[in-house]
């Protein structure tokens, strides 16, 4: 490491592994309610063509763009490319709550899955830059156990307030629950 790097500690690498959760995230909260939103969206043409595309369109731009993303880091630099990308993220990711269309949520998750390539890819680039042998490969490893665990953690999560969700739109919950 040279002398202009900054040594990082426990706390940069979870905010780190918190920040390549976040892909994961977009994916799997939505997984679970998919058939929730193609009834609502029912009347849409396309419909069924569009619901799955709206799950994996994310997943797409991440392996098309991720490149891209490396390329900016270093051109750019990591940390102001990376505050973007969490910025992007932030508005895409909720997007969906203020927009009607199916079309616009769409396009709103191909935007999010340009910031994930954004946030992915800089947060693993940050790990090896912040970290040194050992300390570099288990915040990597770490990297892959914590992504897995909060799939799991997120799929769940994600069923539990779609169906929370759909007890409320059908009236068999009361709103005191």
């Amino acid at each position: 490491m040279n002398e202009t790097q900054r040594q990082a500690g426990t706390g940069q690498g979870i905010l780190l592994l918190c920040g390549s959760c976040l892909p994961i995230l977009g994916a799997v909260l939505l997984g679970p309610v998919l058939a929730e939103v193609q009834a609502h969206f029912i009347t849409t043409p396309n419909v069924a063509a569009l619901t799955p595309v709206m799950l994996t369109i994310p997943a797409l731009m991440i392996a098309v763009f991720s490149p891209l993303a490396g390329w900016l880091a270093d051109r750019f630099g990591r940390r102001r490319l990376l505050l973007i990308g969490l910025l992007v993220y932030t508005l895409f990711g909720t997007a969906p709550l203020y927009l009607q269309g199916l079309h616009a949520i769409v396009l709103s998750r191909a935007g999010l899955g340009l910031a994930e390539a954004v946030v992915m890819t800089i947060c693993t680039a940050l790990i090896g830059d912040y970290f040194e042998g050992r300390s570099r490969m288990l915040w990597l490893s770490l990297q892959g156990a914590v992504a897995s665990f909060a799939a799991a953690v997120f799929f769940g999560l994600g069923g539990a307030l779609g169906s929370l969700a759909g007890a409320r739109r059908s009236g068999s919950m009361s709103p005191a629950s």
